[in-house]
This record gives structure tokens, sequence and C-alpha cells, in this order.
């Protein structure tokens, strides 16, 4: 069977009767090859009008971002998720079927964070940290831990630090997201080069001993909102708690360092469960001619727990719904069989 994963746009190449048999003239050497017949040029504006003209999509997004909300994987919404899609898939016309997988299930539990010690505090006061625990981060002891804070800005500042300097602290990365380079339209390069202390800074710090890790929240908005996402533990060093800290309270972190000695009481107490039972929700348009041949059209129905997850992936979901229900509306008939699929566990874990 021949599958292919295609931009949306891009499979109504195939709805139509669109093949190379179809481009009669011959082109001139200086001519443009013909691509599109006639027939799918018309069937194309329908599909593009259809679209334009339908709040299908937008309704699937607001239901599962409102009436569901947030769909981490394992949680009773990402279970309802699998259920509400099928049932809409097959609403359309689609021929719907759900695939099994097994998939992970954390659980964020309670996370709160001070600075307990720091220059010129005033007596009997603490500074709240706003922070959030990284997925899978291990948990900290019931009562916490209390230790100093030191904040680097990279691997290799870390890396610079004798391992006397580290050994039983917490260790804050404080990488910014690089908004220039966002603003130039190279936000996703941005991104990469942020997230990478996400990923494997709790590693790094444990590795030279940090009893946890920080990062600054990954992301150009300086709200005093933490930003959550995956973090990967190394096979060669200890699993620390991990957690990322608003932008704001970063900078005060770095700004009090910088004046002497800092103590933070770190509390989280996440739990990793057993895998669950869970679904890639999966359904077909028939192809009339290439019935084994696959166009898939998708999105990934989990989210993280903290967002509802309207645009990650909420919407791609939704769209490729949309492609789906507008192709069955004008009752055209793709030569290959269309597929439209809601992954599950693409946040954490990529398990579907």
């Amino acid at each position: 069977m021949k599958t292919w994963i295609v931009p949306i746009w891009l499979l109504f190449f195939y709805t139509g009767r669109c093949d190379a048999q179809l481009a009669t003239p011959t082109p001139s050497p200086t001519a443009t090859p013909m691509i599109f017949s006639p027939q799918t040029l018309a069937e194309l504006k329908r599909l593009q009008q259809a679209a334009l003209n339908s709040d299908y999509a937008y309704k699937q997004v607001t239901h599962l971002a409102n009436n569901i909300g947030p769909r981490l994987s394992g949680s009773a919404q990402a279970a309802k998720s699998v259920e509400y899609v099928a049932s809409e898939l097959k609403a359309i016309g689609c021929e719907a079927k759900l695939e099994r997988v097994m998939v992970p299930h954390w659980v964020r539990g309670e996370e709160t964070a001070a600075l307990v010690q720091f220059p010129g505090q005033a007596q009997n006061t603490t500074q709240k940290i706003v922070l959030c625990a990284l997925g899978p981060s291990v948990a900290t002891p019931p009562d916490g831990i209390e230790a100093d804070v030191i904040a680097v800005r990279n691997f290799d500042e870390l890396k610079s630090l004798p391992r006397d300097k580290v050994a039983g602290k917490i260790v804050l990365f404080n990488y910014p997201f690089d908004k220039q380079m966002a603003g130039e339209g190279r936000g996703g390069e941005a991104y990469g080069e942020a997230v990478v202390y996400r990923g494997d800074g709790p590693s790094a710090a444990a590795r030279q001993g940090a009893v946890a890790c920080l990062i600054r929240s990954v992301g150009g908005a300086d709200y005093r909102l933490p930003h959550t996402g995956q973090t990967k533990y190394a096979d060669d060093a200890p699993k620390i708690p991990a957690a990322a800290v608003t932008a704001e309270d970063a900078d005060l972190i770095v700004n009090l360092v910088r004046q002497g000695p800092v103590k933070m009481k770190l509390i989280l107490t996440p739990q990793q469960l057993p895998d669950v039972e869970s679904y890639n929700v999966i359904g077909d348009i028939k192809g009339s001619e290439h019935p084994e041949q696959v166009i898939i059209i998708s999105g990934h129905l989990d989210s993280w727990d903290l967002g509802t997850g309207a645009i990650d992936d909420g919407a791609g979901v939704a769209v490729s719904m949309e492609a789906a229900n507008v192709i069955q509306k004008l009752r055209l008939k793709p030569k290959r069989t269309i597929r439209v699929i809601a992954w599950m566990n693409e946040e954490n874990g990529l398990a579907g």
C-alpha cells in the first residue's frame, strides 16, 4: 500500500481527476506545462469556496478547547476527545476506526517555589516564584528542597564551573528566547536555540551534582506565566526535579544572585503513573480507483495540561476534519483514499 503525508492544500491534487494523461495539449518549449485538468481546477475552486464559507473547523477547535479542554495523554479529557472526534468523523460519512496505543500518564501535582533568603531581604518575608514542572519531571521530597540557586546562561557557562560550585545547588538556565531573530521571521530557529535547555538542561545540571534544575520559560511572551513542555533525562545522569520559571522571575533570580547568595524552597510533586490505553482516531474516504493508495491529512489530538491546545494542535485536527467534511459535502469522489488521523501523544512521548 502506498501512503503519502502531504500538506492539506496538496491533497486536492489527488481528489480530482488530474493525471498526466489529462494534460493533452502539447506544450511548446517555452510554455508552462499543464498540470491540472479543467475539471480538477473547477473542483479545486469549489473546495476552496466551500472551505471559506464553512465554520465547521472553527466549531471543532472550539469544542476541543472549550468543552473538552486540556488533553494530556492518559487524562479523562484525552479519552473524551478520542470519543468526540471519532463520532464527528462518522457523522460526516468517514469510515472511522480507533487504533490502540499505550501512552504515558504523567500528572503534575503541586508546584510551588519561593526565595527564602536573598540580599536586601526584609525580615520574615519571602519572594514567590511562579513556575511549572516540566514533563516528565520527577518529584522533590514531599517537604521539598531548600538549596542555594546558581544562574548560568548556557551549557558552556555551566561546564566552566567547578563541580563543588554546582553540587547540592539548584541550577537556573537563563537562556532568553531571541525575539529579534523571531521578528526577522526565524521564530522556529529562535525556539530551537532556547528549547535545548528544556530538553537537556536537567541532565547537564545533574551531571555536576545539582539537586534541581530550572529553565527560563521558552518563548517570547514576557508575562508572568510559565511555559511547560517535555524534558528528557539522559541515561548517564541522575534524574532531578525540573521546572520552568517565568521570564520575569528568571530575571529576578539572576539580578539577586549577582548581589549575593540566594536560597530557594522548591516543592514539585508530579507522578509518572503506569501507561494507559488510548487511541489514534482514523477516518477514511475510500478512493474510487486506487483505494490502496492513501493520502494522510492529520494533526495531533493531545495537548499539554496547562492550556487547551487550540493551536497545538486542535487546529491541525480540525482543519484535517474540515478537508474531509467539504469533500463529502460536495460529493466529490477522490481517486485515492483520503485518511484523516487525529494522533495521540505527540506532546509527551510520541507513542501514537
